[in-house]
């Protein structure tokens, strides 16, 4: 029977080509051999003491003068759900749906490379262009996406 984990686990045939994972050579030390645990390190090692059984009788007593408590108008109060503040409008139905054309769109190569993002050179090269070679319409200049 085989091992349920390893690399003998493997139900379909490997890959030709797979090299099966060699067993790696453990060397351990004369000093690692000779080593003695101390106490502590002894007490850490040893079992978690479990107590088995019910920690309590599974029927207890209730007092009387518990039986006959009368709640305050404060925890009553505490008791109700809170109320909307002033203004509050509950969540809407979508006014219209997404067509499916926006849905199933597909963006064009001029947009998928507006989309990129810039390289670190094309960063600087972009954002060392004076002010005075801006177009005569006064647009700003595209700035670089931050990534």
């Amino acid at each position: 029977m085989q091992a349920p984990y390893g690399p003998t686990s493997h139900t379909q045939a490997d890959p030709p080509g797979h090299m099966p994972s060699r067993q790696v050579e453990t060397i351990v030390t004369p000093s690692a051999k000779a080593y003695v645990a101390s106490e502590h390190v002894s007490q850490l090692a040893q079992a978690k003491k479990h107590v088995d059984g019910p920690f309590r009788e599974p029927q207890w007593v209730i007092s009387p003068g518990t039986l006959q408590a009368v709640p305050t108008e404060r925890v009553l109060q505490l008791g109700k759900p809170r109320k909307y503040p002033d203004g509050y409008q509950p969540c809407r139905e979508v006014i219209w749906k997404v067509t499916n054309g926006a849905m199933n769109a597909v963006p064009s190569t001029r947009m998928c490379d507006l989309s990129s993002l810039l390289s670190e050179r094309q960063w600087i090269v972009s954002s060392s262009i004076p002010m005075h070679l801006l177009s005569a319409r006064g647009q700003e200049r595209p700035r670089p996406l931050k990534g």
